[in-house]
């Protein structure tokens, strides 16, 4: 039967870490994804803006230039819908290549590279309703459900600070030109996006911390399962003590079958296995064990003869 949890005071093993990673449970954060994607969106608009930008723009004047000299039917508005399409597309491509790379990298810095295909095998419980709805109103969902609310409320208070320190400054804008006040504003967005992201990090890590605890409780073991788990992989004491004797009486006998007499002496032969080496002669100290054990094996053999 699984152990409770007040019974689980032990640390998991290398193999019960082993078999959990192979069923795809390990500590992981949704968040820290998130947060991956979103820095990778930042920096790619910080560093390439320009020539995506101009891209979309090139894509769009394109479209309506064509649009109002080619428009004869609706096969034209599609081709030229189409196109537009992909010019678009092509445009983001390097956005997209940008954010899945950070994707990838928030999970391998989480739990390194994994492949699991028991998690790719349907079970039932992921496909019924009434599960979800549990999970959902569960725990996890009012955990998931708090976060969320969290993060809006820093968000929002980091966007608010942002706003304050602007504010003195919005009166200003009805006697900018254009220009200046496109990147006033610019600014301010950009101010707003860094502040919120150096949050979302932190609760992201916060997050991570959390969920690698919460894993490490979750895999916690017994003292009854740690001893089971050696014993699967060791062997039970008891019956290895027992085939190390029977492997000793079988030696015993197979010498005295070839006519040597067998003398067990554990602390000597303890002593001459670490003293000497097979050829050299035997230290001083161990001569009266040595030829108590000899006048031992003479006198037995004299009794056989």
């Amino acid at each position: 039967m699984p152990a409770d949890q007040d019974d689980r005071t032990e640390p998991a093993t290398q193999r019960r870490r082993e078999e959990v990673r192979e069923k795809g449970q390990v500590a992981k954060s949704r968040e820290v994804t998130s947060v991956a994607v979103l820095v990778a969106a930042v920096v790619y608009f910080h560093f390439f803006v320009g020539s995506t930008g101009s891209a979309i723009a090139h894509t769009a004047r394109h479209f309506f230039r064509a649009a109002s000299v080619r428009i004869d039917s609706e096969e034209d508005l599609l081709a030229l819908l189409v196109a537009a399409a992909q010019g678009a597309g092509w445009a983001l491509v390097p956005l997209l290549g940008f954010v899945a790379v950070f994707g990838v990298f928030a999970h391998v810095i989480q739990f390194g590279l994994l492949f699991s295909p028991e998690v790719l095998v349907p079970k039932m419980s992921r496909m019924n309703p009434y599960e979800g709805l549990k999970r959902l109103v569960g725990k996890q969902g009012w955990m998931d459900l708090f976060k969320s609310l969290g993060k809006v409320a820093l968000v929002g208070y980091v966007g608010y600070l942002t706003l304050s320190e602007a504010w003195p400054e919005l009166p200003k804008l009805s006697q900018m030109p254009p220009a200046a006040v496109l990147a006033f504003l610019l600014a301010f967005a950009l101010k707003i996006i860094l502040r919120s992201t150096v949050v979302l990090i932190f609760l992201a890590a916060v997050d991570y911390a959390f969920q690698r605890y919460t894993f490490e409780r979750s895999i916690m073991m017994s003292k009854d399962e740690v001893k089971q788990e050696y014993k699967q992989r060791e062997g039970d004491p008891l019956v290895k003590a027992r085939i190390r004797q029977v492997q000793r009486d079988i030696s015993r006998r197979r010498m005295m079958e070839s006519g040597v007499p067998l003398v067990e002496n554990k602390p000597l032969a303890r002593g001459l296995l670490r003293a000497v080496q097979i050829g050299q002669a035997i230290p001083a100290e161990f001569y009266k064990a040595v030829a108590e054990i000899l006048a031992y094996v003479y006198t037995l053999k004299r009794e056989a003869a």
